[in-house]
């Protein structure tokens, strides 16, 4: 069952000690995340009742990343345009 889009969740967590080991707990959902998590490679997987997962994973570093998208406006993406067709042969 899908949840609507106000109602999905996903949570990473960890403890300190955790953190010292690189051990991360992430709970999920949401079925864009489900499917990011299911191609890594889990210690453990748990299939919530509802659909969610909870995953466990060792060394997680570098393979998520929180940050977001740059947006660019029309304007400068208009310049980087006209300047790379500029430098291009």
């Amino acid at each position: 069952m899908i949840l609507p889009k106000e109602e999905q969740e996903t949570h990473f967590s960890q403890t300190a000690e955790e953190r010292i080991a690189g051990i991360w707990h992430v709970y999920t959902d949401d079925p864009i995340w489900l499917r990011k998590l299911d191609r890594m490679d889990a210690e453990d997987v748990e299939v919530e009742s509802h659909g969610g997962k909870h995953y466990v994973f060792k060394k997680l570093y570098g393979s998520v990343s929180f940050r977001a998208k740059r947006k660019v406006s029309d304007k400068t993406r208009a310049n980087l345009a006209e300047h790379l067709a500029e430098v291009r042969p």
